[in-house]
């Protein structure tokens, strides 16, 4: 998973078409209010580049593009899960006695990889999880992802670039 375009991004997504249509509004939730004043929604070729990036961090042919708003899943079920965890097991490999209980070198390494697997300042708003009005790192993105099936469609409503 990728180590490029470090921007601070909001993603809005879902599972179901009719998110593309409503998109992000500001009467939602007081977490949108304080997303839109920090945040400008991404429009045109921005957007289009900004969803490209997001693309961009899983290995090739894992996800693509299917017009303006539509993300298709390549992948078998569950196999991000086991990159996810080659990924894991990789930090765990130079982990031993000496250096668990610090948070340096490989045990930082492993919370980081914990929490934002994707190494990236993006963040999710995912309509299936709880509080999906809140942005969640790229670990609740995964977990989304996860459950599902080669062919499936993500969509991609807003796309905000945070100061």
């Amino acid at each position: 998973m990728s180590d490029n375009h470090q921007k601070n991004r909001v993603y809005q997504l879902d599972f179901e078409e009719y998110l593309v249509k409503e998109g992000l509004t500001p009467k939602r939730s007081a977490s949108l209010d304080y997303l839109y004043q920090r945040c400008v929604p991404l429009k045109g070729m921005e957007r289009s580049q900004a969803i490209d990036d997001l693309i961009s961090f899983f290995p090739e042919g894992a996800l693509t593009r299917e017009g303006d708003n539509g993300i298709v899943y390549n992948l078998e079920p569950k196999e991000l899960n086991r990159m996810w965890l080659e990924q894991i097991r990789s930090i765990i490999d130079g982990m031993d006695e000496e250096n668990i209980s610090y948070c340096t070198g490989p045990t930082a390494s492993l919370i980081r990889c914990l929490q934002n697997p994707l190494n990236t300042e993006f963040m999710f708003c995912i309509q299936e999880l709880p509080f999906s009005w809140t942005p969640h790192p790229s670990s609740d993105f995964l977990r989304a992802l996860s459950v599902l099936e080669k062919g499936d469609r993500i969509y991609v409503g807003s796309v905000l670039e945070c100061m």
